[in-house]
C-alpha cells in the first residue's frame, strides 16, 4: 500500500496457497467481514489504478459488489478508473455492464493465448512512458518564446 515495490495482489487467493483461496460461501462470508481485507481493497481502489486480469465474472461476486458500492457511495465519481483484460467476445457485454461502468474499463485481447503478449505490450508502454523526460520550466519557457517568435513572423 505504500508503493515500496510493485506486485500482484491475488484477491481470491493463490493456487499454491490453498488456505488463501475463496471457494465457497463460508470463504465469502469471512472475506466480507474482514476489516483488514476491506481496508486494503478500499485503499487500492480509491487511490490507485488497478489492472484486473482473469476477473471476468469477479465483479458480480459479493466481495467486489460491496467494494464497488462502497466506492460509488463514499467517493462518487472521484475514484480512478480501473482496467480489466477481457477477451474480444466478452468486450461488448462488459462495456455495457452497469456494474463495470464508471469503475472498470475493459481492454480486449483476441483470446487467452494472446494474453501474455498483451500484458508485455502494456508493461513496455508503461515503462516507456516513465522514461520520457519531464518537461522543465526552462523547456516550457523555450516553447513559449518559440511560439511568440512564430506569431510575430
Amino acid at each position: 500500500m505504500q508503493r515500496d515495490h510493485p506486485g500482484i495482489l491475488h484477491l481470491h487467493g493463490k493456487w499454491d496457497v490453498p488456505g488463501s483461496c475463496i471457494l465457497g460461501i463460508r470463504d465469502y462470508t469471512a472475506t466480507l467481514t474482514s476489516e483488514v481485507r476491506s481496508l486494503i481493497q478500499r485503499s487500492l481502489s480509491s487511490f490507485g489504478q488497478l489492472l484486473f486480469v482473469g476477473c471476468g465474472d469477479t465483479f458480480s461476486d459479493p466481495n467486489f459488489s460491496a467494494l464497488i458500492n462502497w466506492c460509488r457511495t463514499n467517493i462518487g465519481g472521484a475514484p480512478p478508473l480501473h482496467y480489466a483484460f477481457v477477451t474480444e467476445k466478452d468486450y461488448g457485454p462488459r462495456k455495457k455492464d452497469q456494474a463495470w461502468q464508471g469503475f472498470v474499463d475493459p481492454i480486449s485481447y483476441p483470446n487467452h493465448a494472446d494474453l501474455p503478449a498483451k500484458l508485455l505490450e502494456i508493461v513496455a508502454d508503461v515503462q516507456a512512458a516513465k522514461r520520457k523526460p519531464k518537461r522543465t520550466s526552462s523547456s516550457l519557457i523555450d516553447e513559449a518564446q518559440c511560439l511568440d517568435a512564430y506569431r510575430t513572423f
